[in-house]
């Protein structure tokens, strides 16, 4: 699959926990509320939490079978998505992510049912289940490493409501056809005629 589509699937997957917090978000404690609506770019972090769950969810490194099944049915293929990671120095925020992710035991299940209350309700149900979850949680969405990172999801993966396109410049899959040989290139090296010696 290439790399534009698996982009596509994992703002995809991003959408779907984006508006399961929206949904779960009234349900969380105040302190964690205010965080989650922290602007980024033209998002918040509530978006850029939801993009790590998900970039964690598609890369798998724990190696659990649920997160793999979600992974089959959503499309994800763990080596593109490390990539795209790493490409926006979030590949340490996510291998962190992917520390939590046991807190959010429910979410893989859920999120290949794709029900968005059940979603929500496991969300909510992990964030407030969880001993000092909201301060842990909230010092680390607040943290520089995360913000750092943040800055470049938001500005490569737009918050859903945004209605703008990715202010990151994309490589394309597939190398151009119209670029010039090798050879060509190194004889117009100096931009001048080439001439034959006698």
């Amino acid at each position: 699959m290439s790399r534009s589509a698996q982009r596509a699937k994992l703002v995809e997957l991003a959408t779907v926990i984006w508006r399961a917090f929206g949904v779960a978000l009234p349900k969380l404690p105040p302190n964690t509320q205010a965080v989650l609506r922290r602007p980024v770019v033209d998002g918040d972090l509530r978006w850029v939490l939801s993009l790590m769950m998900a970039a964690a969810l598609g890369i798998n490194r724990s190696q659990r079978a649920d997160v793999a099944e979600l992974g089959r049915v959503r499309g994800l293929e763990p080596d593109v998505q490390r990539v795209l990671m790493a490409e926006m120095g979030a590949g340490y925020v996510v291998a962190h992510m992917d520390t939590l992710l046991p807190r959010f035991a429910e979410l893989p299940r859920v999120l290949t049912s794709a029900k968005q209350d059940d979603i929500a309700s496991a969300l909510a149900r992990a964030v407030n289940g969880w001993p000092d979850a909201a301060r842990s949680l909230n010092d680390w969405l607040e943290g520089p490493d995360v913000l750092e990172a943040a800055w470049a999801l938001v500005r490569r993966f737009p918050d859903p409501n945004a209605g703008r396109p990715s202010l990151w410049g994309e490589a394309p899959d597939a190398p151009s056809t119209t670029t010039p040989k090798r050879g060509e290139r190194f004889d117009h090296a100096d931009y001048s005629a080439r001439r034959r010696k006698r």
